[in-house]
């Protein structure tokens, strides 16, 4: 079962593609500022809980992003002996 790339793999290949891109649109329109989380002055004083997703999906710099696009690349395989459907599910609730 040796396959190359993305084969079979589509929402590997879309959060690998998303994350790129929201990096890089992040890069161009200056906007790293806003990604920076901080418990103290972001969540309790101005209660920005958006931070909270929007922190995870786009990073800053140029090593994050290589070292979360190479997890992600290396997750397919994950993807490709669950199936799609079963990978892209949450875990239920303890």
């Amino acid at each position: 079962m040796l396959a190359s790339g993305f084969t079979s793999a589509r929402v590997t290949q879309s959060l690998f593609f998303g994350i790129i891109a929201s990096s890089i649109l992040v890069s161009i329109t200056d906007t790293k500022y806003l990604f920076y989380i901080q418990v103290v002055p972001h969540l309790w004083g101005y209660k920005q809980l958006w931070r909270l997703l929007t922190w995870q999906t786009c990073y800053t710099n140029s090593t994050e992003l290589l070292f979360a696009a190479m997890t992600i690349y290396h997750v397919r395989i994950i993807e490709r002996l669950w199936g799609s459907r079963k990978f892209a599910v949450p875990l239920p609730p303890l």
